[in-house]
């Protein structure tokens, strides 16, 4: 496509493959990680162990963070540091956007 680099780099790796990532990356544990995410009921952001067991959201998944819409992900933290944040757009799991490079 007609994408330049800039914007090819700006790009912010969707929260639903951080999270795969962290799943399947055997030198991650899942308990180091927390996501921030919208709570309809609550109506406000709240922190969730990434581990949760999905109590609240209907469907098959068993863990509440990959049951939750994509679009109410807001950030997701390593031990405290946020390493994905979709409005600062930080990426420090793959590097994309605002990450740099950097990565955990």
């Amino acid at each position: 496509s007609g994408d330049s680099e800039e914007e090819k780099k700006a790009r912010l790796v969707p929260a639903r493959e951080v999270l795969r990532r962290i799943h399947w990356d055997d030198s991650l544990s899942e308990k180091d990680f927390t996501v921030l995410h919208y709570d309809r009921v609550q109506a406000s952001v709240v922190e969730s162990r990434m581990d949760l067991p999905n109590t609240s959201i209907k469907g098959p998944e068993q863990r509440l963070v990959l049951a939750l819409p994509e679009h109410r992900i807001m950030a997701i933290k390593y031990k405290r540091r946020f390493v994905w944040d979709k409005e600062a757009r930080v990426d420090r799991v793959f590097g994309s956007a605002n990450g740099r490079g950097q990565t955990i």
